[in-house]
């Protein structure tokens, strides 16, 4: 159980960095 909280906090974490990338990615466009 411990290790599947890790894993749920590191996919938010990467969802995290993929919309920051893409809002820039949008803005900049």
């Amino acid at each position: 159980t411990n290790i599947a909280r890790a894993n749920r906090r590191a996919d938010r974490r990467s969802r995290d960095l993929i919309d920051a990338v893409t809002s820039r990615y949008t803005s900049t466009q």
